[in-house]
């Protein structure tokens, strides 16, 4: 897949795909009958049971979420394709959630705190939406921010702040993202 000409919502789905359990058991021996001519070390899925990609043990890291992901694109396409509307629905509470910002609860609100080791950085907590209890951190430049107080920020600082959110809410089930829309 090329990952450059990806919608938001297809580069979302890829990376969480990346991450998908199910779809990236490692198989190391050579004697696995689900081989079938592959050589190990070898990636199989858990649904289908597919050897689908065999591994280099110098590249294992960086080959396995990729083939996990493109496996699930091909092999398994009505999950993919639940998995990109899930990606939708999330960029765009997302949104909602970073247009809404100023208004929410209090205790749900991002907040800046200074970056004591980069002094010319700000640290952004955006607490989760939903109240899972996690916050994301981030770091902006000082010409990101255009003013503190009312938490305005640059357009791609922005855009940066709901693809981060959004990568935290597509862990989230599809009726607990449907209550923030």
């Amino acid at each position: 897949m090329n990952e450059k000409h990806l919608t938001p919502a297809e580069a979302l789905a890829f990376e969480h795909a990346r991450t998908l359990w199910w779809a990236r058991h490692l198989t190391v021996h050579d004697r696995d009958p689900r081989l079938r001519g592959k050589k190990a070390p070898a990636l199989h899925c858990g649904a289908c049971q597919e050897v689908y990609a065999e591994l280099n043990p110098s590249n294992i890291a960086s080959t396995m979420g990729s083939a996990a992901a493109e496996h699930i694109k091909t092999a398994h396409p009505d999950f993919w394709t639940e998995l990109i509307a899930h990606a939708n629905k999330c960029l765009e509470a997302a949104r909602i959630c970073w247009d809404r910002r100023n208004i929410i609860r209090p205790d749900l609100r991002p907040t800046l705190h200074e970056n004591e080791l980069f002094k010319n950085r700000t640290n952004i907590h955006i607490p989760c939406p939903i109240d899972c209890g996690v916050t994301l951190h981030d770091a902006l430049t000082s010409d990101q921010i255009k003013d503190e107080s009312t938490l305005q920020f640059s357009d791609e600082a922005v855009d940066h702040c709901i693809t981060r959110l959004a990568e935290h809410l597509m862990r989230h089930r599809r009726s607990q993202i449907a209550q923030l829309l």
